[in-house]
């Protein structure tokens, strides 16, 4: 042995274990970079499916406001009586109008257990048409109209069509409430597919898949080289991201490919209706009417000076009707620089300030107003649709004093309004 040791230069016996220590150095630093870099990677992955979940959520319930929107909308328009569910031309010309307010509504329409069917829709070419069926004839006749709303020719007449058949009627008859159908046929008077869901698809002309790829493409890390073609570039995480933020949303990513001629990624979102309660309309021999009181003598009781800023106009419908009922006339404006400039002219009580407006929005306004008007000299109440906390604490940080989500409900405005007048009234008598 220690003739062994003695043939071994001394230098060498040196370096070794220097060798030895930075081979073992740089195994631990990349070991630890490995490990590092698998962690950072799945923190980078669960913060992208968090911010891309929130994104598409985001989407999908701002596209999906507009129905919510539009029937609670239509539930206070019956409410208040602007609305007859008997008088077809009453309801013919209100969808006439609201269709062409609503740029994500393609079709409005209404059903009722005497097998009356009317809507309005947009058609293909971008034009306002009206739909109809009775008990009598169970045709559906759908029409053009001109630029008043009324009927002009026939576009086209499907006969033996039954309302009490259809699956929309059929779910909102079951649950009593707002409900998705199931998906069924509309052909008056082109063939459209009614789905309750949004169907997503993307497809390519590139290399195709193999089977045997198709199930590989989904594995987190996951990259395909075609060796005689180009290098895939990537981390290898899109798909496996994609996969786990579509299983999320209870629907599942599917996937069809061709070598040679191309792959097709698709997948369908079930799309979920908020609980919306509508009145009942009851079959009574008497036909009384349902209404929903209100105290005409409110206003007199109560005198208030009310500034409406609201730049929609079925909405300033819907508030005005409810303050005539209470007996206010108040003023309207459709924009937050127009809610300044009339302050300068008029005084107010009461503001009931849209957030969303065109030329000054509501946030704007009441920051510009608060520069001349304090709170005990004027409230002002936020509408809107965004309902997030940081929405309701920019409303507030903007100076105002009260909350309204959109779509507004009789119950909530007239509780808003009480809580105004206990605040106004103990201050108009100090």
């Amino acid at each position: 042995m220690n003739k062994i040791i003695g043939k071994i230069p001394l230098k060498l016996i040196f370096i070794i274990p220097f060798v030895l220590q930075i081979c073992g150095t740089v195994g631990i630093v990349g070991y630890l970079s490995f490990r590092n870099g698998q962690q950072v990677t799945e923190d980078l992955a669960n913060t992208l499916i968090n911010e891309v979940t929130n994104r598409i959520n985001d989407k999908l319930d701002n596209y999906l406001k507009t129905p919510h929107l539009i029937n609670e909308i239509n539930v206070n328009a019956v409410q208040l009586e602007q609305l007859e569910l008997d008088n077809y031309k009453s309801l013919e010309s209100h969808f006439w109008q609201q269709i062409q307010l609503f740029d994500d509504a393609t079709y409005i329409y209404f059903g009722s257990s005497q097998e009356l069917f009317i809507g309005t829709g947009i058609s293909s070419g971008n034009q306002v048409e009206v739909g109809y069926s009775d008990s009598q004839t169970r045709t559906f006749s759908t029409y053009g109209t001109n630029k008043l709303g009324k009927r002009t020719k026939l576009m086209s007449a499907i006969p033996d069509y039954y309302l009490f058949t259809r699956p929309w009627y059929l779910a909102g008859k079951q649950n009593q409430r707002a409900s998705w159908g199931e998906i069924y046929l509309w052909a008056a008077p082109y063939p459209n597919l009614a789905l309750p869901a949004v169907y997503f698809e993307i497809a390519d002309t590139g290399f195709g898949m193999s089977s045997e790829e198709i199930k590989l493409i989904f594995l987190p890390f996951e990259r395909l080289n075609h060796h005689k073609y180009q290098q895939s570039e990537g981390a290898g995480l899109g798909l496996a991201i994609t996969q786990k933020i579509i299983e999320m949303m209870d629907s599942k990513i599917k996937v069809e490919s061709e070598i040679g001629i191309g792959s097709k990624f698709y997948f369908e979102l079930p799309l979920l209706i908020q609980n919306i309660q509508f009145p009942l309309i009851k079959e009574s021999t008497n036909k009384k009417k349902q209404k929903y009181k209100l105290d005409s003598n409110f206003s007199h009781k109560y005198p208030l000076n009310i500034l409406l800023a609201e730049d929609h106009i079925v909405n300033q419908k819907v508030i005005t009707k409810i303050f005539d009922r209470l007996g206010y006339k108040i003023a309207i404006v459709n924009d937050g620089l127009k809610a300044v400039q009339i302050l300068k002219k008029q005084k107010f009580d009461v503001i009931f300030m849209d957030v969303q407006m065109p030329k000054m929005n509501g946030l704007d306004a009441t920051i510009e107003i608060r520069k001349t008007h304090q709170k005990n000299d004027l409230l002002i109440v936020a509408m809107t649709a965004n309902v997030m906390e940081e929405d309701k604490k920019a409303c507030f940080t903007a100076g105002m004093d009260y909350f309204i989500a959109k779509p507004i409900k009789i119950e909530t405005l007239l509780e808003i309004l009480t809580k105004i007048v206990n605040t106004i009234n103990p201050r108009s008598k100090s």
